[in-house]
């Protein structure tokens, strides 16, 4: 007779998995988000690998500091109520990393298809973030 399911334990368990639901759809977008830094960040080192060993200490540093800024203020915004300052602070990163990218291509320190995919990446990158200050805009405005 245990084997009854009473209202009870049904109505719990819907709203269980109604909140990982409502869970896993904030937090499916942010992890999207962490895994296309993180594909960013090993493209990146990779490339700069190729770069000449006097801008080694430069511009590849500059790009690593980026990057490490991206994923700090990616997790601000994620963390923050307010995500409106975070992500526009993270946009300009975005744009930042961007300029670096081409200015690396521009010296010659990475040929046609590494900026190509490179690019790409951060592009991917730009969308997502511009995704999410729309979204948060949207909420934020009503």
């Amino acid at each position: 007779m245990e084997s009854c399911v009473t209202s009870n334990n049904v109505r719990r368990q819907a709203a269980c998995v109604d909140s990982k639901a409502i869970n896993a759809s904030v937090v499916a977008p942010f992890e999207a988000l962490v895994a296309k830094v993180e594909e960013i960040d090993i493209y990146s080192h990779q490339a700069c690998h190729q770069f000449p060993k006097y801008e080694k200490h430069i511009l590849a540093a500059e790009i690593r500091n980026c990057i490490n800024a991206i994923v700090k203020l990616m997790v601000t915004a994620f963390k923050r109520k307010q995500k409106s300052a975070a992500l526009f602070d993270l946009d300009v990163q975005v744009a930042f990393l961007k300029h670096l990218v081409r200015k690396s291509y521009s010296l010659a320190y990475i040929n046609a298809h590494k900026f190509k995919v490179w690019t790409g990446h951060v592009i991917e990158l730009g969308k997502m973030v511009g995704g999410w200050l729309k979204h948060d805009s949207k909420l934020q405005n009503g």
